[in-house]
């Protein structure tokens, strides 16, 4: 684990703090399985580190939510559901799907984008020319 030394506690530095496998370290502080040195060299520097005490709080409560959260019940008849669902759409098969994709309104914008840029593209030449004539007068 890399955080910044003891030396910058109080300090108002902003920046990253942990290094590129923070999230690793930190789940394992928050979770508890991080070894015991790491866990109180990480406490020090989080009680004057503002914005790693933050993340390490938002974490934290982040966390204890989602152990909180309990799944609502599936209704029984969700797996019958579910393969009428993906039956209907095999249905329709490859040209179903294609001829959603292909819908007149969603091909308007890029439809639009690609004809702005051959005309920018064309004028581009002629654009050159003109200011290259322009230069010689």
């Amino acid at each position: 684990m890399n955080i910044q030394n003891e030396s910058n506690k109080g300090s108002s530095n902003q920046g990253a703090c942990l290094s590129a496998d923070s999230a690793e370290v930190l789940f394992a502080y928050i979770d508890g399985t991080l070894d015991e040195q790491q866990a109180e060299a990480l406490d020090r520097h989080a009680a004057g580190c503002v914005p790693c005490q933050t993340l390490i709080d938002g974490q934290r409560a982040m966390w204890t939510a989602l152990d909180a959260w309990e799944a609502p019940e599936l209704s029984p008849d969700f797996n019958r559901n579910l393969h009428a669902a993906v039956a209907a759409a095999g249905d329709r098969g490859w040209r179903g799907w294609l001829s959603n994709v292909f819908t007149v309104r969603k091909l308007m914008i890029p439809a639009g984008a690609l004809a702005l840029l051959v005309a920018t593209i064309a004028g581009i030449p002629k654009w050159i020319r003109r200011q290259a004539s322009k230069a010689t007068k």
